[in-house]
């Protein structure tokens, strides 16, 4: 190879760096580069983030919250308890001593003796009819002794009675089998007019005749009470209309004004030569004020008509609850109505039989039929009593009573919630709430959301749900998931803050959750926290483009 002379005048800068070769570390961080860049927009590309609704919420369990409250009036004589221990159904919470028993543990406790007594002398007298009258004498000091030897001595005295004068008896059954099916048709028929009752309040029209007294007086009274209730939300939903009639008109006044004021402006610009004067600069600032006033009328009319959509609703809740309300109590005197009828067929039942067995027996024969239907109206009698006992001591199961003390007991197991702090010596009224127990069985909890107007039509049910709460942070403990399980269909509002909300109730997947440090947190009922709910999924190259602006 022949050597290359070049003159050294001929030489320049640019000549060298054109013909040196690049340096290699160069290359390669270039290379490294478009690596990361292909590396990057293929992980935004394949890698796929949630696009989720917020909202808060507030964790409820599933299972019933008790409240152990006193039913004496007396002070804390023993504490067994702390806040928050768990207790096992039947243990000593309190022992208080008595100052005064209230009206309900007494009752109760008069009629669980009564019951009890009732039952002992059924059951002597129940053997007494089959001969055995033994232990009826033992029972002399029964309170209810004499009523049962007199009811005995009745019972036989009428079978003397049937065997000496079979035609009496026939004309007295059949003159009671006739005032019980009488008293029946009338009930029946008191049932028939409280059902039409109930139409009229639906249809708010009374078809009842004055002559017809109770029923007529019953529509009058409840189609008065409706109608005032809704002139007087009608008067408070008009005083709004009219407010918001004004305020629309003072904003096409004010509206006037701005244009008015607007035109001046370009008016006056155009004719001045030497910039803005000073008249121009006034009118800006009149318009200023004109258009801050109508912004602020804007909001004295929409905070209106906020107010008056919400007495719309209220009226139309409390129409509701009064229909419901006259409607509930009449359902009541109808059930009334159907147990007295079912007690009185029981008797017309008893009164046939006894009515045919007078017809068609024999006086041995009506002996034992009469003594068998007694039997039977014991048994049933028995029956009544031992349901009685069986609510009575329900009752008084947590109230332990003994020497002028009260004993409180656990009435589930779970665990106990002091809503009163009280130690020996504090003084504790009937009917004071003493703590809360939440049962042990807290088997499942739901999550109640309140989603905003603008975000509800996104919210669908079987949505998956992310719960994120304060007291355990997801970059620690992960989160808490659920299913949307359930979506309000009409609207709530929040009486004294007038927020708007959709109530959304999740079902929870998981009850618990381990922390990096293998801490576990556990669901409490009551806990607030923030919801996020996973309406779609995008890759992230495809989110941050609509972020930019380079997507639609």
């Amino acid at each position: 190879m022949k050597p290359i002379i070049v003159d050294m005048k001929d030489i320049s800068d640019s000549t060298e760096v054109y013909e040196s070769k690049p340096n290699r570390f160069l290359i390669y961080t270039i290379y490294l580069i478009l690596i990361i860049l292909v590396v990057a927009v293929l992980w935004m590309r394949l890698f796929k983030i949630d696009v989720v609704v917020k909202s808060n919420g507030i964790f409820k369990g599933s299972n019933a919250v008790y409240e152990i409250s006193s039913d004496v009036t007396g002070s804390v004589k023993e504490t067994n308890i702390q806040d928050g221990q768990y207790v096992k159904e039947g243990d000593i919470l309190y022992v208080l001593t008595i100052d005064e028993l209230s009206d309900t543990i007494l009752r109760y406790q008069n009629e669980l003796e009564a019951a009890q007594a009732r039952i002992k002398i059924l059951s002597a007298y129940e053997k007494s009819l089959d001969g055995d009258k033994t232990e009826l004498e033992t029972l002399d000091d029964n309170p209810y002794y004499e009523e049962f030897v007199n009811r005995r001595k009745l019972l036989y005295a009428n079978v003397d009675l049937n065997e000496s004068d079979t035609e009496g008896q026939v004309t007295l059954y059949q003159g009671n089998v006739d005032s019980i099916s009488g008293t029946i048709a009338k009930y029946n028929e008191k049932i028939e007019k409280l059902n039409v009752v109930k139409q009229c309040i639906t249809a708010r029209n009374n078809t009842f005749d004055a002559s017809e007294g109770i029923y007529y007086s019953m529509i009058s009274s409840y189609l008065a009470s409706y109608n005032y209730t809704a002139l007087q939300y009608d008067n408070q939903i008009n005083e709004h209309q009219r407010q918001i009639d004004e305020y629309e008109e003072q904003m096409k006044k004010a509206e006037a004004e701005a244009s008015i004021e607007d035109k001046t402006v370009t008016e006056e610009e155009t004719v001045s030569d030497n910039g803005i004067s000073t008249e121009t600069i006034s009118v800006v600032a009149s318009t200023e004020n004109t258009t801050a006033n109508i912004e602020e009328l804007k909001k004295q009319r929409d905070a209106l008509i906020t107010a008056q959509d919400s007495a719309k609703k209220e009226k139309t809740r409390a129409l509701r609850n009064l229909e419901l309300q006259q409607i509930t109590t009449i359902e009541q005197q109808i059930a009334g109505y159907n147990d007295t009828i079912l007690s009185l067929e029981t008797n017309l039942a008893s009164a046939k039989l006894q009515l045919e067995a007078i017809n068609s027996a024999d006086n041995e024969t009506k002996e034992s039929v009469a003594i068998l239907t007694e039997k039977g109206n014991v048994a049933a009698e028995i029956l009544n009593y031992e349901d009685k006992v069986k609510e009575c001591e329900t009752y008084l199961k947590s109230y332990d009573i003994q020497n002028d003390n009260c004993v409180i007991k656990a009435n589930v197991s779970g665990y106990f919630y002091i809503a009163q702090d009280l130690k020996t010596g504090s003084f504790v009224q009937e009917g004071t709430t003493i703590g809360t127990i939440y049962p042990e069985t807290e088997s499942k909890y739901y999550a109640e959301i309140y989603v905003e107007n603008t975000d509800i039509v996104q919210i669908r049910e079987g949505q998956d749900v992310k719960f994120e709460i304060a007291a355990y942070p997801s970059s620690e403990y992960g989160y808490f998931k659920g299913t949307v399980e359930n979506i309000a269909k009409n609207i709530s509002v929040d009486q004294s803050t007038g927020y708007s909300y959709y109530l959304v109730r999740v079902k929870c997947d998981n009850m618990t959750l381990k922390g990096k440090n293998g801490e576990e947190a556990t669901l409490m009922n009551g806990m607030a926290c923030q919801a996020k709910i996973v309406i779609d999924e995008k890759n992230v190259l495809t989110y941050f483009g609509e972020k930019i602006d380079l997507l639609d």
